[in-house]
């Protein structure tokens, strides 16, 4: 994911990296982003817990698109 990440800023796009569903909540509410980059265990966390995209459009008032990572 860093790689990607790293690949995206060296193209002007603006990356903030995450490492679960809440963390991605706090700093979607405190930055503006085009798109929402998910490992899918993120996406669809097996535990039970939200996945990225749920907790999202509970706490944003409109989700960016989502990209889900997979094997």
């Amino acid at each position: 994911m860093a790689e990607l990440a790293g690949v995206l800023r060296e193209r002007g796009i603006k990356v903030s990296l995450a490492n679960g569903s809440q963390m991605a909540c706090e700093r979607a509410k405190t930055g503006s982003f085009d798109v929402v980059v998910a490992a899918r265990d993120v996406a669809e966390p097996e535990d039970g817990n939200l996945g990225v995209m749920d907790a999202l459009s509970v706490e944003l008032p409109q989700v960016p698109p989502l990209l889900v990572l997979v094997d």
